[in-house]
């Protein structure tokens, strides 16, 4: 290996760093509505600060909060990275934006506190935080949407060869030392920085054409474009908000009212007898099959995970009982349709205002309750909620 003083190695990553994630940046402008693009551009931002923060390092070795900065970026450019993927197969939650925060933040406070143990201070976290996430991030690209489109596979490449080199790093440091020949060999800055200039150049040509096929193609079942282009149901507390208003109005007006409620279950099972692709192709289709199966002028809504329910001007039980019905079969259809699909236990129940009055938590939270009972009886009945 040719020897490179520490400056040069730095340079020479910074120049790739810096070129390759702002050419990313400048099409992510033209291409906004890529959600996933969004993700993958902040991260790309967080590596252009962890470059800046590591040339200052090396200018001024004194400069140990630039350490402490770019450890934390560092961290948080591969969570972001993961995050994005997340978004790619439409299963981004607020804990997972938390988890890169915490992971982050953790990662600046351990470079901090070790700030006198000088160019390796809070190392290990980092290490550590780097491989965990790009694994996550190597798992997230063969599932869901993205194992749909051959791209994919240049990202999987450069996350699962950047875990396994992290955490090959972590086990080095932590029983040879930063001052072991192997460390230094083939663990040490120099190495890491040709590492990451050849992964870099990979992800920004793999995370560029996912951008593309996530604004310009048809949208993959499971993609997060999906419900980007208007097929989700509407999020819990906004639902919760139009059952309010039309509860407050039928009440005064004396007119019939219900909520059904609709279940799906056994995802559990499903990933343990048919992998856990199986089961997230239910669990990213199946709100969208209820969507599409709505009745005209009904509102329908999310209520968790695994629940959703829709607004009834219901006239008696039959009539909330057949919609909830004939909105099984139609999820039910839609599920089989699904290559490779395994189809859920899937439970319907509802709630009449004549019988639980107009309070909308009420009304919901029985039309639910009937219908997880519904989706753990065998028989899968629509069952009516009682008080």
């Amino acid at each position: 290996m040719i020897p490179l003083d520490l400056f040069t190695t730095s340079f020479a990553t910074a120049v790739v760093i810096v070129v390759s994630s702002t050419v990313f940046l400048l099409e992510t402008v033209v291409r906004r509505e890529s959600a996933s693009g969004r993700y993958w551009a902040a991260a790309y931002v967080a590596g252009i600060l962890v470059t800046f923060c590591y040339v200052a390092w090396t200018i001024d070795r004194g400069l140990w909060i630039a350490v402490a900065i770019g450890n934390a970026g560092f961290v948080a450019q591969m969570g972001l990275m993961w995050l994005g993927c997340r978004v790619f197969n439409g299963r981004l939650g607020t804990v997972h934006r938390i988890a890169v925060a915490a992971a982050a933040v953790l990662t600046l406070v351990a470079s901090i506190a070790q700030r006198e143990v000088g160019d390796w201070a809070g190392a290990p976290v980092m290490f550590a935080g780097i491989g965990l996430f790009a694994l996550l991030g190597a798992l997230e690209t063969l599932r869901g949407a993205l194992r749909e489109v051959f791209a994919a596979w240049g990202l999987t490449f450069v996350l699962a060869a950047a875990a396994a080199y992290y955490l090959a790093r972590t086990l080095v440091f932590l029983t040879a030392g930063p001052e072991s020949a192997l460390f230094n060999e083939w663990f040490g800055t120099n190495m890491s920085s040709i590492v990451t200039i050849a992964l870099t150049i990979v992800a920004v040509v793999s995370t560029s054409v996912l951008r593309v096929v996530s604004t310009a193609s048809p949208p993959v079942p499971g993609g997060a474009e999906a419900d980007r282009r208007g097929t989700a149901l509407i999020s819990p507390d906004t639902f919760r908000a139009v059952v309010e208003d039309i509860a407050r109005r039928s009440e005064r007006a004396g007119a019939p009212m219900a909520i059904v409620a609709i279940r799906i279950a056994g995802l559990t099972e499903i990933a343990k007898a048919f992998g856990q692709g199986a089961a997230e192709l239910v669990e990213a289709n199946w709100q969208d099959a209820v969507h599409r199966h709505l009745p005209p002028h009904v509102v329908g809504g999310s209520l968790d995970e695994s629940t959703a329910a829709l607004l009834l001007c219901a006239s008696d039980a039959a009539d909330a009982a057949a919609t909830g019905d004939e909105l099984r079969q139609g999820l039910i259809d839609d599920i089989v349709a699904l290559r490779d699909a395994v189809l859920p236990a899937i439970g319907v129940g509802y709630a009449l205002a004549a019988d639980h009055g107009y309070d909308a938590d009420a009304l919901t939270s029985a039309a639910a309750d009937a219908a997880r009972l519904s989706a753990a009886d065998s028989a899968m009945p629509v069952l009516q909620a009682t008080n």
